[in-house]
C-alpha cells in the first residue's frame, strides 16, 4: 500500500486496482491517426481522483474534436495505448471527517479494510467459477450471500466479481483474474419451489402475475427473512386455467400455495426474483376457498332483509 498527500482529499492510502489491457480487437478500424494531445497530469502525484481524470479527458476529447477534419461518420476519439503497460485504475482510502475514536490511522485501518476484501474473494472463487461455466444456481448464489456478515455488501461484491473483464489486484495478490465477458447475473434454482403467496397483480399479455410471499417458512436457500411480506415475484403463467384462477383469488383475497420455477437476478439495483408457474400444490383445496369466499360474499351481499 501506498500513502500519498493529495490537495483534494488530504491523506490517502491506495488500495485495490483494476489493469485494463485492450488485447481484444474493437470494431474501429483505424486507417491514419491525424492529430492528438497530451494532457498534463498534476506532479508530484501517482493518483488522480476519476471525475478530474475524466473531466481532463473529455476537455482533451473536445479540443481534438474541434479540430478535426475527418467526417463525422469517419472519425472516433479515443485513448493511445502501449500493449504491454496497463491503464491503472485504483481506489484509495482517504481520512473521514469524523474520526473514529478506535481510528488505527490510515495505513491500518487500509490493512484492515484490504484483508476483509481478500478473505471474501477466496470465499466466493468456487462460486465465481460456477458462474463463468454457466453452471451455478440461485441456491448456491443465496448461500453465498446470506454466508457473509452483510448480505448486501455480499451481493455488491458478487455482482462487482461477475462484471469484471479485466485483473483486479492489490499490491499483494489478484482478487480477480481477467474474463473473457462479465458473467450472467441471473440464475435459475435447482428446482421448483412451493411457495406461500398472494397474487397481488395480473397482466393478460403476455399473462403474468405478481405474487407477494407471506409465508413465514420461506426456504432460506432462496430468499432472506426479511422478505416475508415485502418481496414480489413476477411468474409468467402460460396455462389459462391457472390464470383464471389466480384472478379469482386475487379477487377473493386468498393465500395459495404455488409451486414455481424461481430465476435469482442480482443485479446492481438488488435482488429480483421472476418465475414461471408450474401448478397449485393442491387445486382442490384452492377451488373449496374460492367457493367458499364466493359463498360468503353473496350471502353479504344478497342476505335476507328484516
Amino acid at each position: 500500500m501506498r500513502v500519498e498527500a493529495t490537495l483534494t482529499h488530504g491523506l490517502i492510502c491506495i488500495s485495490t486496482y483494476v489493469d485494463l489491457y485492450f488485447q481484444r480487437p474493437t470494431n474501429q478500424t483505424l486507417k491514419e491517426i491525424l492529430v492528438s494531445e497530451d494532457f498534463a497530469l498534476p506532479t508530484n502525484t501517482h493518483f488522480i481522483p476519476f471525475d478530474k481524470f475524466w473531466d481532463s479527458a473529455k476537455a482533451a476529447v473536445k479540443v481534438l474534436k474541434g479540430l478535426n477534419t475527418h467526417p463525422p461518420d469517419a472519425m472516433v476519439a479515443g485513448f493511445l495505448v502501449d500493449q504491454s503497460q496497463p491503464i491503472v485504475f485504483a481506489v484509495a482510502r482517504t481520512e473521514r471527517k469524523q474520526q473514529d475514536i478506535m481510528d488505527g490511522g490510515l495505513a491500518a485501518d487500509t490493512e484492515s479494510e484490504r484483508t476483509m476484501l481478500q478473505a471474501a474473494a477466496i470465499r466466493m472463487r468456487p462460486l465465481l467459477q460456477q458462474m463463468r461455466t454457466g453452471t451455478a444456481v440461485a441456491e448456491s448464489v443465496m448461500a453465498a450471500i446470506t454466508a457473509e456478515d452483510d448480505p448486501k455488501v455480499a451481493r455488491a461484491r458478487l455482482v462487482a466479481f461477475a462484471e469484471a473483464t479485466s485483473t483486479v489486484r492489490d499490491d499483494q495478490e489478484i482478487l480477480s483474474p481477467p474474463s473473457a465477458i462479465a458473467c450472467s447475473k441471473k440464475f435459475p434454482a435447482s428446482k421448483p419451489h412451493a411457495l406461500s403467496v398472494k397474487v397481488t397483480g395480473l397482466e393478460e399479455s403476455p399473462a403474468t402475475a405478481s405474487l407477494l410471499l407471506v409465508k413465514e417458512e420461506l426456504p432460506g436457500s432462496l430468499f432472506l427473512k426479511t422478505d416475508i411480506g415485502i418481496r414480489t415475484i413476477t411468474a409468467t403463467v402460460t396455462d389459462p386455467h391457472d390464470f383464471f384462477l389466480l384472478n379469482l383469488c386475487m379477487a377473493y383475497k386468498l393465500p395459495i400455495l404455488a409451486e414455481l420455477a424461481v430465476t435469482l437476478d442480482i443485479g446492481r439495483s438488488g435482488r429480483t426474483y421472476t418465475a414461471s408457474f408450474v401448478r397449485f400444490v393442491d387445486l382442490k383445496s384452492v377451488w373449496d376457498a374460492v367457493h367458499a369466499a364466493s359463498r360468503n360474499q353473496s350471502d353479504d351481499l344478497f342476505g335476507t332483509q328484516r
